[in-house]
């Protein structure tokens, strides 16, 4: 269509009314098409997308929605706005606020790149510059969009119909297509229950009731009390889960690398070409989301997009407001939440969807890590809720990037009370999940492998969350393993084990060939000498005064000994049998042992992290 001659300021159109609304409409559906874009594009970069905005197909329908629905609003009130004062061009409001907007948004999405005042500044100049195309033909803009918004809304509609039907034909078309597998092959269940120390559970002795379902696994199957976590936050120690591999090996997790690359292939990958189905479902999408490439291998991966919740926290504008705006006015809590009885119920429909195939599932749960809401009736078991402090502004994610300032003795028992209350109701859905696996005839046999990806810090050490060092706090988890007929049950373990293990005890279990990957199973003879490995890689956003802010730390458990070491050569050494707080640090009155240990770093981390 030509575009009609420039109209002067005083015979411009006054535009009002419903087509100002359908305008506004037409805006945000356009701009959720680029926005949707502008995400996907993002995705084909190893670490373009982090924790912070991960995304998957269908954004490219809901972020539409998202924008159509938020300005479509907008363009309503504006619309009244211009019933009461129609002198003004509200049309040029909206087109200006709208497209600045968009810009804005546009320009923060990946929020590395650009800082918040450049995007401001950006957002402006391309509301100004808009406004200059806009005036030059405001009819043939209003006409565009009132002639293209059905075709929008059908393209958005096909759009969802193709990526929803298209993934679940997709998925039924790769299993189908596995080959068939040996008869007599268990199921695999691999339960990561994300933030969980050891020491909080009460089939680890713990003073609290927080475990009856895993004291009733323990008695079942093999309970590992000397377990040492690969890491002291998600992505490292999850990587290490899934390929077998340490830090200073596989490297998720390393500055600049917020991602698992394929040097390695992942225990699901190697599964799968064995005719196993896979399937994967992550509560924490910040670490465990595809974009970390943790869904390797996965037949279905189940991270983002599972509630509206989540849906519109895929959007920019959906964790503006979930993130900067909701805390301030009373929800803490993060948007679209997976709770372990949304994971189970998740697993299981998969499952069913089976039939006799066996599987292998990894269910990552986020019930105990923080922002910590637990639920009834678990809420109020160990304390008075009502009497407990409020917690700290905001959407407590435990990703702490200044100096965090101490907190009171009343505000950190606040934090343990809701952590065990939380390991309480995330027992009983455990014990859920396994009494359901039971009615359908699959739990006996079915390997299961329950541990966790690391632990909490509650202000020893002076710390706080996890992720910024090695103690045993932050990487003692529980282990435990069920497989009847196949392993004497009430077993106590006490030799050291670590996560790297994980992965050679599913392939042992599934009869992968000897070697498919690296390290010793745990199914095999306890070893004495056997040593615990954590590594941590230097981060930039924890506080400075925090040991990770200095460089790299690595860590070897045997027993009783904890030694661990940084980058800088400072070296601290434990006996956590005697002293499991870590309050004494015996490196000084122990120089033999402490070189003794600096040897076998040496030799069981030849490559320090960088």
């Amino acid at each position: 269509m030509t575009a009609p001659s420039s109209p002067s300021q005083s015979s411009a159109p006054r535009i009002a009314g419903l087509p100002l609304a359908l305008f506004g409409l037409w805006l945000g559906l356009v701009y959720g098409v680029i926005e949707a874009v502008e995400a996907m594009l993002w995705t084909l970069i190893p670490g373009g997308l982090s924790w912070q905005n991960g995304t998957a197909p269908p954004i490219l329908w809901v972020a539409p929605l998202v924008y159509g629905a938020a300005f479509g609003l907008i363009g309503i009130l504006v619309a009244g706005l211009s019933k009461l004062l129609p002198r003004v061009r509200w049309d040029l409001v909206l087109v200006f606020l709208l497209v600045a907007t968009g810009a804005y948004l546009a320009t923060s999405l990946q929020r590395l790149i650009l800082d918040e005042r450049a995007c401001l500044l950006l957002g402006l100049g391309f509301g100004v510059a808009l406004i200059r195309v806009y005036r030059s033909r405001p009819e043939w803009w209003l006409a565009t969009a009132r002639r293209t918004l059905p075709w929008v809304l059908g393209a958005i509609a096909l759009t969802a119909l193709v990526i929803t039907a298209g993934t679940r034909l997709a998925e039924g078309r790769r299993i189908a297509s596995l080959p068939a597998t040996p008869a007599g092959r268990p199921n695999i269940l691999l339960l990561v229950i994300d933030t969980q120390r050891a020491d909080h559970l009460s089939v680890y002795g713990y003073g609290r009731p927080t475990s009856p379902t895993l004291e009733r696994l323990a008695q079942e199957g093999w309970l590992f009390d000397n377990v040492t976590s690969s890491s002291s936050w998600t992505l490292p120690s999850h990587a290490t889960m899934m390929t077998g591999r340490q830090q200073h090996e596989h490297r998720a997790g390393v500055l600049r690398r917020p991602y698992l690359d394929h040097k390695f292939p992942t225990i699901a990958e190697l599964l799968r070409q064995e005719g196993y189905a896979t399937g994967g479902f992550v509560a924490n999408i910040y670490w465990c989301g595809r974009e970390t490439g943790l869904g390797r291998g996965f037949i279905r991966y189940e991270d983002y997009f599972e509630n509206a919740g989540d849906a519109l926290v895929r959007t920019v504008l959906g964790r503006r407001l979930a993130y900067d705006v909701w805390p301030k006015l009373g929800p803490r809590n993060i948007p679209g939440r997976k709770s372990a009885a949304d994971m189970n119920a998740h697993l299981l429909s998969w499952i069913d969807g089976l039939h006799d195939r066996p599987f292998f599932g990894f269910v990552n749960y986020f019930d105990v890590h923080g922002p910590l809401f637990p639920l009834p009736p678990y809420l109020g078991r160990f304390s008075d809720v009502s009497r407990r402090p409020a917690g700290e502004p905001g959407v407590a994610l435990g990703a702490i990037t200044g100096e965090f300032q101490r907190l009171t003795p009343e505000q950190i028992q606040a934090d343990i009370d809701a952590y065990d209350e939380s390991i309480l109701y995330l027992d009983a859905q455990i014990g859920s999940l396994l009494d359901e696996l039971k009615k359908r005839g699959k739990l006996d046999n079915t390997l299961v492998i329950l541990t966790s990806d690391h632990g909490e810090s509650f202000g020893e050490h002076g710390f706080y969350f996890h992720g910024h060092s090695l103690y045993r706090e932050q990487v003692n988890v529980p282990m435990l393993l069920r497989w009847p007929a196949h392993i004497p049950a009430g077993t106590h373990r006490t030799e050291p084990v670590d996560l790297e293990q994980i992965a050679a005890t599913i392939a042992e279990a599934a009869g992968l060939p000897s070697g498919a990957v690296p390290g010793v199973s745990l199914l095999g003879k306890p070893d004495s000498a056997a040593v615990g490995i954590a590594e941590l890689a230097q981060r930039s956003t924890v506080p400075a005064s925090w040991p990770a802010s200095r460089g790299w730390l690595a860590s070897l458990t045997t027993d009783p000994w904890h030694f661990i070491i940084l980058q800088s050569g400072e070296a601290e050494l434990y006996n956590f049998r005697k002293d499991p707080e870590e309050r004494t640090n015996l490196a000084a009155d122990s120089v033999h042992l402490v070189e003794q240990f600096r040897e076998r770093f040496k030799t069981l981390v030849p490559i320090p992290i960088r």
